[in-house]
């Protein structure tokens, strides 16, 4: 089975046990993709089916740019973490029923739980291009991990250049000569033991 964009471009390919669900757009303008397991030998992937946690349904897959064509929208299969929660074939805005009561509240208090309570609200990867120095200056802040890689990309999906580095506490900062490279449209991957986070910028 296979989730196609655009009329000639398949951007993944899943085979059983893994079954591809329902896309929904987040409020960062990313596609969010939700993909459950359903193996044979086990039950069925759904509540408290334990036995079924694993990469595929604890992840959601992320399409970055939405907007660009083919390998340009930056499809990452299984690149956000759900915090141990599990995704099935549906991206439904549920309830968390196993919360206590609010103190000091008249009432029991229910919290709607959906897919915007799991964005960081002021989590992104900046990026300024310097046309003098012909450099991009990459900075993120409140990052989980200690390690890092940053990627570059073209807008063909092509790797130009993959940096390892560790973090400043929650911080990265970087910078690297593009004065090599031609004019374009450039995408930026950074990767943590917990997060992936992506921009692009213009040259």
């Amino acid at each position: 089975m296979a989730i196609f964009l655009a009329s000639a471009d398949t951007l993944a390919t899943f085979l059983t046990p893994d079954l591809p669900g329902l896309l929904e757009l987040g409020p960062n303008g990313k596609i969010y993709h939700s993909v459950t397991w359903a193996g044979p030998d086990t039950c069925y992937d759904y509540l408290y089916c334990y036995g079924t946690v694993n990469t595929t349904n604890s992840n959601l897959s992320v399409i970055n740019y939405p907007d660009s064509i083919a390998s340009a929208c930056d499809y990452q299969p299984f690149s956000f973490y759900l915090g141990g929660h599990k995704a099935y074939t549906g991206l439904p805005n549920n309830h968390n029923y196993e919360l206590d009561t609010l103190h000091g509240s008249p009432c029991d208090t229910l919290i709607a739980v959906g897919l915007n309570d799991f964005f960081p609200k002021n989590k992104e990867l900046k990026l300024y291009y310097d046309k003098t120095w012909q450099t991009v200056f990459v900075n993120a802040e409140e990052l989980q991990g200690r390690s890092a890689i940053l990627e570059f990309y073209n807008i063909n999906g092509q790797l130009m250049e993959r940096i390892s580095s560790e973090t400043d506490g929650s911080y990265f900062s970087k910078s690297s000569s593009f004065s090599s490279q031609a004019d374009g449209v450039y995408i930026m991957r950074l990767r943590t033991e917990k997060e992936v986070l992506t921009g692009k910028f213009v040259k």
